[in-house]
């Protein structure tokens, strides 16, 4: 029987050998795109869940401990730091020109931002940002202001361990 067209259906899942992401996950951690700010709907663990991590969704690698998590009120969840050697950096010379995505490559010698992955299946997560100054953030680097890494609330999961 078709659904009626006034129902929400379930969302399709997403291609192939990711069928297990939602496509707002696919959309993220594989195509690189980015959610919209104030649209993720990542859980806030306390830091009492000491036992609990925000993980990758595509490979469950855990990525981010609930005590560094703060409010930056940028519209996308924030870590001052990163579990040692859960993920990777790497230059993003993307940028949006009339809504399209133009690469630039390094030709210009212009590094636009520092793209965040995961370490174990390399899955985007979003975007570093380095010597900011935020308060009540402790992680802050002595004299060089505070790592922000601004994640794409829909790559992550909560998870206990």
């Amino acid at each position: 029987m078709d659904a009626d067209p006034g129902e929400a259906s379930e969302p399709a899942p997403a291609p192939g050998p990711y069928s297990h992401l939602t496509m707002a996950q696919y959309r993220s951690l594989i195509l690189r795109q980015t959610e919209h700010p104030f649209s993720s709907s990542l859980p806030l663990l306390s830091d009492d869940q000491k036992s609990s991590s925000y993980a990758c969704a595509n490979c469950s690698s855990p990525l981010f401990l609930p005590n560094t998590k703060f409010a930056s009120g940028t519209g996308w969840p924030a870590f001052s730091s990163a579990i040692p050697g859960a993920i990777k950096t790497k230059t993003d010379w993307r940028l949006k020109e009339d809504g399209k995505w133009v690469v630039l490559g390094g030709s210009l010698g212009l590094k636009l931002r520092e793209e965040v992955v995961c370490g174990r299946c390399g899955g985007h997560l979003g975007h570093v940002f380095r010597g900011e100054k935020w308060a009540k953030v402790e992680e802050e680097v002595e004299g060089k202001g505070v790592t922000r890494y601004c994640v794409n609330g829909c790559s992550l999961v909560a998870r206990s361990t």
